[in-house]
């Protein structure tokens, strides 16, 4: 722990602090995505239309639907059908679907859902990371601005529209504990009585992280992964049995609960992944200096559109917004300079300590930067040639890594404020620090946030669906295995059905199922097409008869094989008939 004396009050009971700090951080996250408090059901942040917004919510609705009727059943999705391990195809958002698990069962509403989701992520990453960080500095003020930066710095901020990389919520919570445990093992006997309790922490944590997403999962392992070598070799823990002991139970502790999850992503990588090469598309999407020097926040927004930084600097628009803002860097140079000087003067084995502490965030800061530099830079090429890890084909998110280490060396930077004999004032204090927060705020708000209008409820059609007894395919012609717009609206009304569905919507997509899908649209509505319609089980056919002609049309309504059963506008439901 630093030895800065903390400058405000101590809490009475640890649960106020905590109250306050989740209070804090949902008033923000109010502010924060203003107006979707105002119509929380109603206003979405994304398009309704949106590709990734649908899908995501499918997912979680998805994991909600399988926990609560046949959890044995979780990874086969009703997409996809009749492809098994479709839950794999993507992100598992498995510990969101717990989380909000009371609101899908009450409202059955996705932008709801959504939304609250987002408030519940920002106000538990707060309070995780402004634990970290008091561990860290021993400062609230400090642990404070730390929590505020990880939640809102443009990088991580910008990605509240991506659930699957912005609900990380408990990565902090998994380093926190994971950290203490370290310390523990480096000055504490590991076989006195209550040492299990950070190693079962530990567990917990980063079983939570890996089920929010396959994103948060790769970098916890990355920021685990990172403190074990660092602190167990500074420390020389590696010497000390207990500590090898618990982490050996550890690990296989989280393989226990994990793996029942986890295991079809190895069953589906070489087939995901195939001989085909990703190195066009980890190219395109590495880190770039465009990428590198602009923020989504309005005001950077204005200074691109204004003074043509950086997109006319360097010749073309950021494909991702990487900048994490000015104050964080400031102030995490500020406090690392600070620190340096520091550690051979007064009381230089704390101040050695915290510079071993900095010195691991600024270490995983630099890391984080080259691999998401991607394949030019080098290290990538190590991280794409290993099991499991070869599916992260975006480099330039390992960003949010950064962002995290550059958020707890700004609160070192905070710390340094109320270390530093210049700033001993609060007539300077005080000021100084309300002057950076409000510069934050300026460059890191998004609000008001751009919302669109959402109608809840399923359409007449999914309705009519819903009441259909039974457990059965239906198809929606016409067909197209690559219009993912198509797609991904037929699996986001399924959330009020969860009859099967012959399509589906992720980042893999089988040849067979490409192949099927081509298949019956090429020879619908003729009699092969319709025997193979009941071999996989479809019971209804929907079609969209404002895109077919008209002698199209009466070959469907003159199929013997189907049966219309009910219309809604230029939609009709057929039943197949048996044949």
């Amino acid at each position: 722990m630093a030895d800065a004396v903390d400058p405000q009050p101590v809490f009475e009971r640890p649960w106020v602090e905590a109250l306050s700090v989740v209070l804090l951080f949902a008033l923000l996250g109010v502010l924060a995505t203003w107006p979707i408090a105002t119509d929380p059901a109603h206003l979405s942040v994304q398009k309704p239309t949106d590709n990734d917004f649908r899908f995501n919510s499918f997912v979680i609705f998805w994991g909600a639907h399988a926990l609560t009727t046949d959890p044995l059943n979780l990874h086969h999705t009703n997409m996809f059908y009749p492809e098994r391990y479709t839950f794999a195809y993507s992100d598992i958002l498995l510990s969101h679907s717990a989380l909000m698990l009371p609101v899908i069962l009450l409202t059955s509403n996705q932008v709801l859902t959504y939304n609250l989701l987002l408030l519940l992520s920002m106000s538990i990453g707060g309070l995780g990371f402004y634990l970290l960080c008091r561990e860290l500095t021993g400062n609230r003020i400090a642990a404070l601005a730390g929590a505020l930066i990880f939640i809102f710095n443009p990088i991580h901020f910008a990605r509240h529209v991506q659930i699957q990389m912005f609900g990380d919520h408990w990565m902090p919570w998994f380093a926190l504990a994971l950290l203490i445990w370290l310390r523990q093992a480096g000055e504490d006997d590991a076989t006195a009585p209550g040492s299990w309790k950070w190693p079962a922490a530990v567990v917990i944590f980063f079983c939570l992280n890996a089920l929010s997403g396959a994103q948060p999962a790769l970098f916890g392992a990355i920021i685990g992964g990172a403190l074990v070598l660092y602190y167990g070799i500074t420390g020389r823990l590696w010497q000390n049995r207990p500590f090898l002991r618990d982490l050996v139970g550890m690990g296989i502790a989280c393989f226990v609960l994990l793996a029942p999850i986890f295991w079809p992503y190895a069953f589906i990588e070489k087939e995901m992944l195939g001989p085909r090469t990703i190195m066009d598309q980890l190219l395109r999407t590495s880190a770039a200096p465009a990428d590198m020097f602009a923020a989504g926040s309005h005001l950077y927004r204005w200074v691109d559109e204004t003074l043509g930084w950086p997109s006319e600097i360097f010749g073309r628009p950021a494909r991702s917004y990487l900048f994490p803002g000015v104050i964080p860097l400031l102030l995490a140079v500020f406090g690392f300079v600070g620190s340096m000087a520091l550690s051979g003067g007064e009381n230089s084995h704390g101040n050695r300590l915290r510079t071993r502490d900095q010195l691991f965030w600024l270490i995983l800061l630099i890391f984080a930067f080259w691999l998401a530099l991607g394949p030019r830079a080098g290290l990538y090429l190590v991280i794409e040639k290993l099991p499991v890890l070869r599916l992260l084909r975006v480099p330039s998110r390992l960003f949010l890594i950064l962002s995290f280490a550059l958020s707890v060396l700004a609160a070192f930077g905070v710390l340094r404020i109320f270390e530093s004999e210049k700033l001993s004032r609060n007539s300077v204090r005080a000021p100084l620090l309300c002057g950076l927060a409000l510069l934050f705020a300026l460059e890191a708000t998004h609000a008001p946030m751009t919302t669109h209008p959402f109608v809840p409820g399923p359409e007449p059609r999914h309705q009519f669906l819903a009441e259909q007894p039974g457990d059965f395919a239906v198809v929606e012609f016409p067909i197209d295995p690559h219009n993912y717009t198509l797609s991904t609206r037929q699996i986001y009304n399924s959330v009020h059905h969860w009859k099967k569905l012959l399509v589906g919507y992720s980042g893999f997509q089988t040849k067979e199922n490409v192949a099927l899908l081509e298949r019956l649209q090429a020879r619908f509505p003729e009699d092969e097409c319709l025997d193979e319609l009941q071999e996989l089980g479809v019971k209804y056919v929907i079609v969209l008869e404002a895109r077919y002609g008209p002698g199209h049309l009466s070959a469907i309504r003159e199929q013997p094989g189907l049966r219309e059963v009910r219309r809604f506008g230029q939609t009709g439901i057929y039943e197949v008939l048996p044949r």
